[in-house]
């Protein structure tokens, strides 16, 4: 009887290493998706928190404050940072210049860079252009 071979070929090996690097590869972009999507939606959930803050400030103050260092302690605990650990720019009067949009909130987003695509603006909540601040 011819003898069986035992033990796995160097073509065997190297084919499940591919295959389990492809796997692995799919999973992370799968994964980073997801997290670029969390740290999005918890950025939102903060500038909501703050733009609540400073509706508040405004109603008592009868106007907004010049920093989100005002909103401490009575308004906000603290003034959060996004999602990328960034600090909010924010500008009192507003670019927009309009009653409905008093005041700049803006998260500079994963680029961290004023006018990129991943801007998230507080008035729409959805990556916007922005001009830089001045």
């Amino acid at each position: 009887m011819l003898g069986l071979r035992r033990g796995v070929t160097l073509l065997e090996m190297m084919l499940v290493v591919l295959i389990i690097g492809m796997i692995a590869t799919i999973s992370i972009v799968a994964v980073g998706a997801q997290l670029e999507k969390a740290r999005r939606t918890n950025t939102i959930s903060r500038m909501s928190m703050i733009k609540s803050s400073l509706q508040q400030y405004q109603m008592d103050n009868a106007n907004y404050p010049d920093t989100l260092l005002a909103l401490v302690p009575r308004y906000l605990e603290k003034v959060p940072k996004d999602e990328w650990k960034r600090d909010f720019i924010y500008r009192p009067q507003g670019t927009a210049g309009s009653p409905e949009q008093p005041f700049d909130l803006i998260s500079t987003g994963r680029s961290g860079e004023m006018g990129n695509q991943d801007n998230i603006n507080v008035w729409n909540m959805d990556p916007t252009q922005t001009s830089n601040p001045q």
